[in-house]
């Protein structure tokens, strides 16, 4: 499992948009976000499923097209603090 901190989102309806998209993808799938704040998302995913955090459809992922792209439309870190991880477990287990 990857854990990535997303922070400094350009817009709010980029984070938005993610959130929305987040929460549509099938729970057969393991994925694992936290709202921290209004800038802040944790997400807990596996690498196999990248295709299906960060495009919206299999036709966006054939053709590159990012829901959101790191670095530009917002920061991105593996690097977590312990409350990070606590946060993302305690989710994992809701």
């Amino acid at each position: 499992m990857s854990r990535i901190k997303l922070t400094n989102f350009k817009a709010s309806q980029v984070l938005e948009t993610f959130i929305n998209h987040l929460e549509a993808v099938p729970t057969t799938e393991k994925i694992v976000f936290v709202l921290l704040d209004d800038n802040t998302l944790l997400l807990e995913s596996s690498i196999v499923d990248n295709d299906s955090v960060f495009y919206s459809s299999w036709f966006d992922a054939a053709n590159n097209k990012l829901l959101i792209t790191l670095g530009v439309d917002c920061d991105a870190t593996n690097v977590l603090s312990e409350y990070d991880h606590e946060q993302l477990d305690m989710k994992g287990f809701i």
